[in-house]
């Protein structure tokens, strides 16, 4: 049969765990269209396909009519799981497509092994739960309804609690989960709710991360957290936090990690501005950290400041690797195709897309920090999720020198390298841009951020600097400056002043007047909205981005380059809405 290992169902058992179970599972051999089982037959098994391929069928209508194919199960795979959570009849049958080999596990040996090791059958529950509601999904709706899809979640979560035992009662009525004391609750968010807790074995607080009870019977949460777990204790880094423990408790799982006393990134934002040094600082530490995780072959995927933690000290450290992607053939994978993960302020380009990310993904998102740190603004924008990935994905924030005249331009190019919309045009890795940090150090000047120490002189010492300056200013005046200045005709100094005030003043506020037709439509610049069709804008000079939207109309935009002096008129001709057959034909957003 092979080493079971190989397979994904059993890939974390225990050696001992596999040597009991090679003992019970079956290995049966079936030729090409041979039954394996029968839609409506009783179930108490589940198969693993070793050779060939096997064809899952279903009735039109009700048992007995025509069965049409609606699955192919290949070799590695297995089915017939829902045995294992409910005592129904089978919903489908199941075919040798040709000459093929399986591996039968009975439910009763299944439930022994359980009671053995809970935590890895839980595993095992949580990647059968996995699979087969991907097949579901991609099943064909007129077989499986949506209603069924939710009874097979609610099966599969009655089995995970009912599975316990008295351990588990027992365990209901205390103060915490497992020998975990809570003594707090230190947060909550869509997930779970993270506790303080006490470990009273090793005689330490601890953060305790508790998946939520009604999330156990979603398989993208349960799959999430444990992705958290197991991408946290792939790493041993100072900046990231550390895990302790996995287990289950009270009907959920949860994740005993470091517990950390300090504030997050986003909550120290709100009250004071860091200084350029500070900045730096945490732009190399988050950087340095990231590179540890990318070369393990973790890439984050959530960097914000309130996945940052700032201890007193200075030493941030890095939490939440709940959306983690793990680079590694073994791990199921998380994200399907369309879906987003992240946090839509903070996302790349790519991860907007829904297209594979890396480590520079991750330094994208560091660069949207450092961008906000240090301008006091976040570069992209919007009032509505779909106005922020548009701003991502099209917008050009301007560099941070031009907002904050104290950034230097070494600085601003580093953020803005980051800032590139294609991956290959960032840093190519954490570890580079924390050298290119580094080197700032020797570029700021420490008076703009910690004063000097003077020493006090005498009095009298001040006057002898100062009037070997003025004599040498006069020299400079009498031999350079007056000889020019008596070849000039007079000119009033107010003139030239008032002739440049009124040059910048043009330059700062060039106007664009947009209309409409039909008249009405919303006016988006740079992915924020500014009002209503006519309307006149004020705006720096240099390319914008203008979107308009009317309802019942085609959504329309395009680049702008405004001129320094002057109106620029914008007319716009909305295009009706065309319907094609009963699909919509609008833009996704």
């Amino acid at each position: 049969m092979g080493n079971l290992r190989d397979y994904e169902i059993f890939k974390d058992y225990s050696d001992e765990l596999l040597t009991e179970l090679s003992k019970v599972i079956i290995e049966k051999e079936f030729e090409e269209n041979e039954i394996i089982f029968r839609e409506g037959d009783e179930g108490d098994s589940v198969y693993i396909v070793t050779e060939g391929e096997i064809a899952i069928k279903r009735s039109l209508d009700k048992p007995g009519d025509e069965e049409k194919t609606i699955a192919f199960i290949e070799k590695g795979n297995f089915f017939g799981e829902m045995a294992l959570f409910d005592k129904q009849p089978r919903s489908g049958s199941a075919y040798a497509a040709k000459k093929s080999r399986v591996l039968i596990l009975k439910k009763e040996d299944f439930l022994n092994l359980q009671k053995k090791d809970p935590n890895t059958a839980m595993t095992t529950l949580i990647t059968i739960n996995r699979v087969m509601s991907e097949r579901l999904r991609k099943t064909s709706k007129s077989f499986l309804s949506s209603f069924e899809f939710g009874n097979v979640l609610s099966a599969i979560r009655g089995f995970i609690k009912g599975a316990r035992g008295a351990e588990e009662k027992a365990d209901i009525s205390g103060s915490g989960f497992g020998r975990y004391q809570i003594t707090g609750e230190l947060g909550r968010g869509s997930m779970g709710v993270v506790y303080q807790a006490y470990d009273p074995q090793i005689g330490r607080p601890v953060a305790l991360k508790v998946l939520r009870q009604d999330r156990v019977s979603s398989e993208a949460f349960v799959l999430r957290f444990l992705t958290e777990g197991k991408a946290i204790g792939r790493l041993s880094h100072p900046n990231i936090v550390s895990i302790y423990d996995i287990g289950q408790g009270r009907g959920t799982i949860y994740l005993a990690m470091e517990f950390i006393e300090g504030e997050t990134l986003n909550q120290v934002m709100e009250k004071k501005k860091l200084g350029l040094k500070e900045i730096v600082s945490l732009g190399i530490q988050v950087a340095e950290t990231l590179d540890h995780a990318h070369q393990k072959g973790i890439v984050h995927r959530d960097v914000k400041p309130g996945n940052i933690i700032l201890q007193a000290n200075g030493q941030i450290k890095i939490t939440d690797f709940g959306i983690a992607h793990l680079e590694d053939p073994s791990m199921p994978q998380q994200t399907q195709a369309g879906e987003i993960l992240g946090t839509p302020a903070y996302m790349s380009p790519e991860q907007v897309l829904s297209q594979p990310v890396d480590g520079r993904s991750d330094l994208f998102s560091l660069g949207i920090i450092l961008y906000e740190l240090t301008t006091g603004t976040r570069p992209f924008k919007g009032d509505n999720m779909a106005a922020i990935f548009n701003a991502v994905i099209l917008f050009h924030p301007m560099e941070p020198s031009s907002i904050n005249p104290a950034i230097s331009q070494s600085l601003s190019q580093i953020i803005m390298k980051c800032l590139n919309k294609r991956p290959e045009d960032r840093f190519d890795r954490g570890k580079s841009l924390a050298d290119a940090l580094k080197n700032m150090f020797l570029e700021l000047d420490p008076a703009a951020v910690i004063p000097p120490v003077v020493k006090k002189r005498p009095r009298y010492a001040l006057f002898i600097p100062a009037g070997i300056a003025v004599l040498l200013l006069g020299i400079f005046f009498y031999h350079f400056i007056l000889p020019k200045e008596k070849s000039r005709s007079v000119v009033p100094k107010t003139e030239p002043v008032q002739k440049i005030e009124q040059k910048m003043e043009k330059a700062i506020f060039p106007s664009l007047k947009v209309e409409s037709a039909p008249a009405g439509a919303q006016v988006f610049v740079n992915s924020v909205l500014r009002g209503n069709a006519p309307i006149t804008l004020e705006l720096p000079a240099g390319k914008h981005h203008i979107g308009l939207t009317l309802s019942g109309y085609q959504n329309w935009e395009s680049e702008i380059q405004l001129k320094e002096e002057g109106e620029t008129p914008l007319r716009v001709q909305l295009k009706p809405m065309v319907n094609k057959g009963t699909k919509d034909a609008r833009p996704i957003w």
